[in-house]
């Protein structure tokens, strides 16, 4: 919404040019076209940083499960418990799993819009259609 109003405030600019000119508005239109733009800039400084901050702290996680997950390997493989083969197997079945649950995770939205949309698409596909392909009567062109 306040993408359209600060949209509108340019396209009436636009679309009367002589008359913004004329009056000599272009100082005046331009700060309202900011004063437009300034609630825009706001929200997304705010959703940058979220978004931000956001991502920063996943990866930091990410990186402490690294962590995590090679001193424990370490300390098996220095008691003998594990060899460095299986160290590493273990770890990338690790990875591999989290990998494929936080991408499953992310998908499901567009996994309801698909069912939705599959719904609506073989509703048609198997709905009675008004018209008959198979009838002949009516009005043809001839040749």
């Amino acid at each position: 919404m306040m993408y359209e109003e600060a949209s509108q405030v340019a396209t009436d600019a636009v679309g009367n040019i002589r008359t913004v000119a004329s009056f000599c508005f272009e100082e005046k239109v331009m700060k309202l076209y900011e004063n437009k733009c300034d609630g825009l800039k706001k929200t997304g400084m705010r959703q940058g940083l979220i978004s931000g901050f956001s991502f920063g702290i996943s990866f930091f996680l990410l990186f402490c499960v690294y962590d995590t997950s090679f001193y424990a390997g370490a300390k098996l493989l220095e008691d003998g418990k594990i060899t460095f083969p299986e160290v590493f197997r273990v770890f990338l079945v690790l990875t591999m799993t989290s990998i494929g649950i936080s991408q499953s995770s992310s998908m499901s939205p567009d996994f309801n819009k698909a069912k939705s949309s599959t719904v609506s698409i073989l509703a048609i596909l198997d709905g009675k259609s008004k018209l008959d392909s198979s009838d002949a009567s009516g009005i043809t062109l001839d040749a």
